[in-house]
């Protein structure tokens, strides 16, 4: 029997025993084979099931199993592997979730530009302009402190733009001189 056969075999024997049913903790050896099984097949299904919600939800299964038996061996595990091993299950749990995530689908178009930059040729920063077919709409769901990081611009750009292409209407303003009668301003 080949190396891959038996460590395939220790991985499934080692994930199919219930945690109560194992009183005494697998021999280091026997984790070590289950580990690098495990990694292999996370590798594996990383590469080849992106956005497979049950394929991936399964390796996570077998991740945490493993977790939970590293930590029942703790007795016969050195505890800089186990902190180790813990932190590289935990790394293949995070990866394995990210990849159910995303979608196999490449998108169609390139993204869409609704902000960019505009030089004006004087010094400091670079104009910011927002496409106004894109901000029309987004202004009226809403407000501009939403729509800064939507834009990567701030929150005040955004209300100055909207301002400019007569999108909203400018509220009123904070200070106002009053003339009196008798020539007194207030």
């Amino acid at each position: 029997m080949s190396a891959v056969h038996s460590r395939r075999d220790v991985f499934f024997t080692v994930m199919n025993n219930q945690p109560n049913q194992q009183l005494i903790p697998p021999p280091l050896q026997t984790i070590r084979a289950a580990y690098a099984e495990l990694g292999r097949r996370v590798t594996v299904a990383l590469c080849t099931q992106i956005g497979d919600h049950t394929r991936l939800g399964e390796e996570q299964r077998h991740c945490l199993r493993l977790s939970a038996l590293v930590t029942q061996a703790s007795s016969v595990v050195p505890r800089y592997i186990l902190l180790f091993a813990q932190l590289d299950l935990q790394s293949m749990i995070d990866h394995l979730d990210d990849a159910a995530r995303q979608s196999v689908d490449p998108p169609d178009a390139p993204p869409i530009q609704a902000s960019y930059v505009v030089p004006t040729g004087r010094p400091g920063r670079p104009r910011i302009e927002i496409e106004p077919s894109i901000l029309a709409p987004a202004i009226e769901l809403r407000g501009p402190t939403h729509l800064a990081a939507v834009f990567q611009v701030s929150a005040r750009t955004v209300r100055r733009r909207a301002l400019e292409y007569g999108l909203v209407e400018p509220g009123a303003p904070v200070y106002v001189d009053y003339e009196a009668e008798d020539g007194t301003v207030t």
